[in-house]
């Protein structure tokens, strides 16, 4: 699937559990436990037959269903790519068996999942279903993100951990590059450029807050994706600046903290193992005049990732400087926390 360039104008457990004792509560199993349990809840389980559970009709057109109260409409299908049962409505909205779930009944991620064990055994006890859809193997993150994320206002993990502004989150330099899923993951997008102006999804990176017990922020990059580009919306005609962070959450944290940057700057985002010919080729994409900033960590790693953009800056003939973290902080966003901006 092609995204166009920013424009220059701009789960049921499974049975046969050993010994007699029951089933961890969800909050108190391993984030790997929950993760499969949804994982198995979204693809076994007859999304057509959840929906009439729901009360949604067959409208007589083949993978469409009804719902009268709600007023909308729902096309049902198997995404091939990740094995799950999906759904999209005539509003725009998309997901899996739980946040159909969340849709009609108003509820939160955990009583969707319950709902949805019941359901499946109800289901389960009436026949099984259709069978659930065949999983292909391939990089999973474009699918991911046309069919299980959706734009939102707020992300507790950004506007609330990460210290980020509503301002700058729902920024329209932001519209459109990162999303959320259904765990309320915040989900960024990584891109290739091909055919000059056109953004292939080459897999998307989910943070969060860290697992109980965890020492780090949870963070996962899409299987089978391969090393992309983040990248803001981009103002060919006006950016004076290019920040080039190691993080869509530093580039929005330089963001917040340097107000100059808001309307005359551009950022993107760089994973590990993306080459040189990538970076190049998103920096000629930025205005021909734009000084290119490498702003990424305080650290060993950090300072390969800036000699490395340096290296492609020059290549393209840009300017180019070193821009670190202040206060002696290890990256942007720890740096926005503790001045408090």
């Amino acid at each position: 699937m092609e995204n166009r360039a920013p424009p220059a104008s701009s789960l049921s457990p499974r049975a046969g559990n050993a010994g007699p004792s029951r089933a961890k509560p969800w909050h108190r199993r391993s984030y790997e436990e929950q993760a499969a349990e949804t994982d198995r809840l979204k693809s076994d389980v007859d999304l057509f037959a959840v929906a009439e559970l729901l009360d949604f009709e067959p409208t007589g057109e083949a993978g469409k269903m009804t719902h009268a109260g709600l007023g909308e409409t729902i096309a049902i299908g198997p995404n091939k790519t990740t094995g799950h049962w999906c759904w999209t409505n005539n509003h725009g909205a998309a997901g899996t068996a739980i946040e159909l779930i969340r849709r009609v009944d108003d509820c939160d991620f955990g009583t969707a999942i319950k709902k949805l064990r019941r359901l499946a055994v109800q289901i389960e006890s009436a026949g099984g279903g259709r069978v659930k859809p065949e999983k292909i193997a391939t990089d999973e993150g474009e699918a991911f993100w046309r069919d299980e994320c959706w734009q939102t206002s707020f992300n507790a993990f950004l506007n609330v951990t990460r210290g980020l502004a509503a301002g700058t989150t729902t920024a329209p330099r932001f519209e459109g590059m990162w999303r959320a899923d259904e765990r309320k993951n915040a989900v960024f997008p990584y891109f290739e450029l091909v055919r000059g102006d056109c953004l292939d999804i080459v897999g998307v990176e989910r943070r969060n807050r860290a697992p109980v017990n965890g020492a780090q922020s949870f963070r996962s990059y899409s299987a089978g994706g391969s090393p992309g580009i983040w990248t803001s919306r981009i103002d060919v005609g006006a950016d004076q600046a290019l920040f080039v962070t190691e993080s869509p959450i530093d580039a929005m944290s330089i963001y917040q903290l340097l107000p100059s940057s808001r309307q005359r700057a551009s950022f993107m985002s760089i994973r590990a193992g993306v080459s040189d010919e990538a970076v190049r080729a998103f920096i000629r994409i930025s205005h021909p005049s734009a000084r290119v900033v490498a702003a990424c960590d305080r650290d060993e790693v950090g300072e390969q990732y800036n000699a490395q953009i340096v290296r492609c800056a020059a290549a393209e003939a840009r300017g180019c400087r070193i821009y670190s973290p202040p206060n002696g902080a290890k990256d942007w966003n720890e740096a926005l926390i503790k001045l408090g901006a």
